[in-house]
């Protein structure tokens, strides 16, 4: 939703009416970025959502980091509670005609490269 600019500009030309019912169409264009900024604003968003070569995703970690038979108990409970998120949230998806996926646990990394 980043990637359309009036959704969410990364910034703005003039600060926003303080009154409601005065803006028009002309402000709008006033106010949002230039073609470049908006341009920058959409390549950064796309960049920022996009996954890495390695990216790993919850509940998936290297072996060798974990090898004590606890750490791996726990793991595969962990692994098991979001198979349950993941069947809620397909369950819900059902009844969507958009289903709504980003917050999936195959989707979701172990953590943030930016």
């Amino acid at each position: 939703y980043y990637g359309y600019v009036p959704n969410a500009p990364f910034g703005v030309r003039s600060p926003p009416p303080t009154k409601k019912g005065v803006a028009d169409y002309q402000t709008l264009l006033d106010t949002l970025p230039d073609k470049n900024t908006a341009c920058l604003s959409i390549s950064i968003a796309h960049l920022l959502s996009q996954y890495g070569p390695k990216e790993r995703f919850l509940g998936h970690y290297p072996s060798e980091r974990f090898t004590e038979e606890k750490a791996q108990r726990m793991i595969e409970r962990f692994k098991k509670s979001l198979d349950g998120i993941t069947g809620d949230i397909e369950e819900r998806n059902k009844s969507l005609d958009v289903p709504y996926v980003f917050m999936l646990p195959g989707r979701v990394p172990n953590s943030i490269t930016i």
